[in-house]
């Protein structure tokens, strides 16, 4: 799949994600993973968890009847990048595999019986294609919903969020 196809499909499924599920506007990360629980048919449980230099950001654990997205504390923009990642697995379809995901599911959920565990996919590089596709529609979902916030209420959240208008209105030409 080339660069344009990886666009193309990509755009594709946050298109299906608009459809069938529906982006919130405004956009809350909690109400677009609970549609999407819905929408599966199974919980989307969150695991925040300390962040370790050199190691994973994120992850998604698919347990017999519910999901697991863990990703790492870190600034809450990274954070939420990370659940879409996660959630760009979901939507692809993505398998998983190699023999690390159940060791590292140990770190992250050690009371978890590695044999639960029928798809585990952590985010650290972006080397394969079924990265790059959840890279991207992270991506895609959160250029869409840069203008469908809420907007900051307190006197200095307004100040910032009117230099980050400004700072974004750059980059639109």
């Amino acid at each position: 799949m080339h660069d344009r196809d990886l666009r193309r499909y990509c755009g594709e499924q946050v298109r299906r994600l608009e459809r069938e599920v529906g982006i919130p506007d405004p956009f809350v990360l909690a109400t677009l993973i609970n549609r999407i629980s819905q929408w599966r048919g199974r919980p989307i449980h969150l695991l925040p968890y300390d962040h370790v230099a050199g190691a994973m950001c994120g992850l998604w654990m698919a347990l017999p009847d519910a999901d697991v997205i863990g990703y790492a504390r870190t600034t809450p923009l990274l954070q939420e990048h990370t659940v879409l990642h996660e959630l760009g697995h979901m939507l692809c379809d993505h398998r998983g595999g190699g023999n690390g995901g159940n060791d590292l599911a140990a770190l992250v959920a050690p009371d978890l019986d590695p044999a639960l565990v029928s798809r585990f996919l952590a985010r650290g590089a972006y080397s394969d294609r079924d990265e790059q596709e959840a890279e991207l529609i992270a991506t895609l979902i959160m250029r869409k919903v840069a203008d469908k916030r809420p907007r900051p209420t307190a006197p200095a959240d307004r100040k910032l969020g009117a230099e980050l208008d400004r700072l974004l209105s750059t980059f639109e030409g």
